[in-house]
């Protein structure tokens, strides 16, 4: 300081963009931590300043997208700027992240091999889940109109827009219908992957079989009792029911082998949509995230009982699911995804 000249200068990347602008920084013990525009903790060794020792990456953006990795027990979440990180579930270390998408990350799912999103910049993307660090996706291509839910089971992915809905088998298109006669807007695709879901505008959730290699698909039913846009779907774990979520703050399920209604009472306790219905690992119950901030747990086998989780995600729950059947992951407005035991009514930041 005395001589008024740098000593040492620190290189964050070989390419370096604006997000790599540096906001703050601070002295811990022997190391120099910084902050940058793009959301990253950079651990910095004054011996080796060529680049970061340690790198931690997170959130400073709406989180729109999570999926979970039973197998591995790794999550990935996807924000408004199209970044995706992975994160072990049972300690919340960022192990990684996956990068390419311009801009809001719609959804994440696993088929398998891959890790498959979906963002608004009109891409699906593909990438090897089992790649450990930060990896580019192996396979992109465009979408048939702007992206709104994805789906998938083994090698099979099932994506609608705001046009068209398409499947694609072993990370390549294999069908397009662009002119489902509705618009839709969220789909599911059940366990053993025979059968699709697609959900509309209109309120009525679309009942398709499955052709082999996802080569096309053959309405069959279709299901009727929300009134207006449905904004989630899911089949159970045991292929037997369907739970579905619309704008009018309606939860319902469904029977899959004849598409009547389980529960006749209306579920309406959200005071705005939920965005998003998933099933536990064991089929008794359904967590629900919506845009009224709280997150409710629903009881098959006792449908007068819930649980409340109030204000899980200030202006907004995005994405929720069961990581087993009692711990629940969320993500919301607040660039933040958290989890909770299902009983606390509370939730822990990841």
């Amino acid at each position: 300081m005395e001589s008024g000249k740098c000593e040492t200068t620190f290189k964050f990347a070989e390419k370096p963009t604006t997000d790599h602008q540096q906001l703050s920084c601070i002295w811990i013990g022997n190391h120099l931590i910084t902050l940058s525009l793009g959301g990253v903790l950079s651990f910095l060794d004054v011996s080796h300043p060529e680049k970061p020792l340690r790198q931690v990456h997170g959130h400073n953006q709406p989180v729109w997208a999570l999926a979970w990795d039973r197998v591995s027990n790794h999550m990935w979440s996807g924000d408004a700027s199209g970044k995706i990180i992975r994160w072990k579930a049972d300690t919340a270390e960022n192990v990684g992240a996956l990068n390419g998408h311009a801009n809001q990350v719609r959804r994440i799912v696993l088929d398998g091999e891959h890790v498959i999103s979906t963002a608004m910049d009109d891409t699906i993307r593909f990438a090897k889940k089992d790649e450990p660090h930060n990896v580019e996706f192996t396979t992109s291509l465009a979408t048939e109109g702007l992206p709104a839910d994805l789906a998938a089971v083994h090698n099979t992915a099932v994506l609608v827009t705001n046009k068209a809905i398409q499947l694609f088998h072993n990370a390549a298109l294999s069908f397009t219908n662009a002119n489902p006669g509705f618009q839709p807007s969220a789909c599911a695709i059940s366990v053993d992957g025979k059968e699709v879901a697609v959900g509309s505008e209109e309120g009525v959730i679309h009942i398709y079989s499955l052709e082999g290699d996802a080569k096309g698909l053959k309405e069959v039913r279709k299901l009727e009792g929300h009134r207006g846009p449905i904004t989630s779907i899911a089949y159970s774990p045991d292929g037997t029911k369907i739970a579905s979520g619309g704008k009018m703050r309606l939860v319902r399920f469904w029977n899959k082998a004849d598409g009547k209604a389980i529960i006749t009472d209306e579920w309406t306790f959200h005071s705005a949509p939920p965005l998003r219905v998933r099933w536990s690992l064991d089929s008794k119950r359904v967590v629900s995230g919506g845009l009224d901030s709280d997150i409710y747990v629903w009881n098959m086998e006792e449908p007068s009982k819930r649980i409340r989780i109030a204000q899980a995600h200030p202006l907004g729950v995005t994405d929720v699911l069961f990581v087993n059947n009692h711990t629940i992951a969320s993500t919301g407005y607040d660039a933040t995804t958290r989890r909770s035991e299902e009983h606390t009514s509370e939730l822990q930041s990841l």
